[in-house]
């Protein structure tokens, strides 16, 4: 591993700012424990719309509940990030906490076309923002503090998403540049640093988190099954055949062959 790699905090700055709008040590501590831990600890503190919405299966075509995509996310990022990047405590708190809401309305948007209405780009934001404020608000969160911290993580993930499905897949070497142009418009429009510093951080967060979403459903991943408490491998391999890893790090092969490549790529 390269010096930079160990010595890299992602967004430790960045972090900081976001874990005040949290106000709240509490959650800090709580966000920046185990992943299973984070999870009870959420679902705990949360109202019974949310605890169902993360029983549910439907949208997730391998099986597993949202709960348990989400955990198995946060699982990836444990594994293969946390002590590699020397994260700080807001850090991981913070990015477990984005992987927490990154799903966090795909449930009810699978309800709402099940029924036959298709969800739009405006109304995928409304409802991913609208079940975010809900968490921040069960978390007791300042109400004003809450409306920006929620539409900051439904940007970035929404942001990502697009990112992904237009320039990652097809490994556009203008992907990168697409991204920190909507990482530093993000940064701008919730009046954080947007110096190149604050960009990178950003950018970092947003490529870690893609690749601990899609790494989560290769054999590198393994999900903890809620009724049995037990972890098991992810052996998805007829999906995992075509996930191929680019230089942005974005997409895995089932044969990579070290955890330090899917660190040094995706960074």
């Amino acid at each position: 591993m390269t010096n930079k790699l160990k010595n890299l905090r992602i967004c430790s700055d960045l972090s900081n700012d976001l874990a005040n709008l949290l106000g709240n040590e509490e959650i800090i501590d709580n966000f920046s424990n185990s992943p299973k831990d984070v999870m009870e600890y959420a679902l705990a503190h949360t109202r019974k719309e949310l605890k169902t919405d993360f029983a549910s299966q439907i949208g997730l075509w391998e099986g597993f509940t949202l709960g348990e995509h989400t955990e198995s996310v946060m699982t990836f990022f444990e594994e293969n990030f946390v002590d590699t990047l020397a994260c700080s405590k807001d850090t991981r708190a913070i990015m477990n906490l984005i992987i927490f809401c990154h799903d966090i309305g795909k449930a009810e948007e699978k309800r709402r076309e099940s029924r036959g209405h298709l969800v739009g780009a405006n109304e995928k934001f409304e409802l991913y923002n609208e079940k975010a404020l809900k968490l921040f608000f069960d978390l007791k969160i300042d109400v004003e503090n809450s409306k920006k911290l929620a539409l900051f993580i439904t940007n970035l993930t929404q942001i990502l998403e697009c990112a992904t499905s237009n320039y990652y897949v097809r490994n556009d070497d203008y992907a990168l540049k697409v991204l920190n142009k909507m990482s530093e418009k993000l940064l701008r429009v919730n009046n954080f640093d947007c110096s190149s510093h604050s960009v990178d951080a950003l950018s970092t967060m947003a490529r870690v988190l893609q690749t601990c979403d899609s790494g989560a459903y290769t054999t590198y991943g393994k999900t903890r099954n809620t009724l049995t408490n037990l972890y098991s491998p992810n052996l998805n391999k007829e999906w995992t055949k075509g996930f191929v890893l680019t230089k942005e790090g974005y997409r895995f092969k089932k044969d990579a062959q070290n955890r330090e490549k899917f660190q040094e790529q995706a960074l």
